[in-house]
């Protein structure tokens, strides 16, 4: 696992082997492909990577060009009755709830 505080258009991450020194796994396997994912507002955003990356290998450097990022789709109305907290891509399904007031007045 590995964070990376993005503010630029180029950043790094250093993914790490598995090592036979532990029983538990802590690193990727040969050739495991690890999931990307990003954390936008306290949601976990997977990215799709396009590139000829096969997978983990000892003492590569692989370079990602461009990857696809599904944002999860949904109404981002707090005061709608369909309000989506999980979404952060409005999909216009805004709905809102109409208040009818009804008065009564006894003479």
């Amino acid at each position: 696992m590995g964070k990376e505080d993005i503010s630029s258009d180029f950043f790094g991450i250093a993914l790490w082997g598995d090592d036979l020194s532990t029983p538990q796994k802590d690193g990727l396997y040969f050739n495991e492909i690890p999931m990307f994912a990003i954390l936008y507002a306290d949601v976990v955003v997977p990215i799709s990577v396009n590139s000829d990356f096969n997978g983990f290998t000892i003492n590569e450097i692989e370079s990602i060009d461009s990857y696809d990022i599904y944002l999860p789709p949904g109404c981002l109305s707090p005061v709608a009755c369909n309000y989506s907290p999980l979404s952060i891509r409005d999909d216009g399904s805004v709905c809102s709830l109409r208040l009818i007031m009804i008065v009564t007045i006894n003479v």
